[in-house]
């Protein structure tokens, strides 16, 4: 039990949400899934995260680190946080699986 509750904590930490852009779209119906990372997560992570989230088998996993942008809010200058992207992708038998349940 407590270790099923560490991993889950694990995954909220580094798991920061979908990325829905025309992009992603077009892509999710190729098979491959865009996800928001934090930037200290390694492919083998993410891999075994996706697995858990989804429970799919994953064929493999693409990342590219965003940059965060500068951004200036009522005359002082800050930024926003970077983040890592995570290109996941999944067998077309899977696709239908994921479909079914949203």
């Amino acid at each position: 039990m407590n270790q099923e509750i560490k991993i889950l904590d694990s995954i909220i930490k580094k798991f920061k949400g979908n990325v829905f852009s025309e992009k992603s779209v077009s892509m999710s119906k190729e098979g491959v899934l865009t996800f928001r990372f934090s930037r200290v997560s390694s492919k083998y992570a993410i891999k075994d995260m996706c697995y858990q989230m989804l429970g799919v088998d994953i064929l493999s996993v693409n990342t590219c680190n965003v940059k965060g942008k500068k951004r200036i809010f009522k005359g002082i200058a800050g930024n926003k946080s970077s983040w890592k992207k995570a290109f996941v992708k999944i067998s077309k038998e899977d696709i239908s699986k994921i479909a079914e349940v949203a």
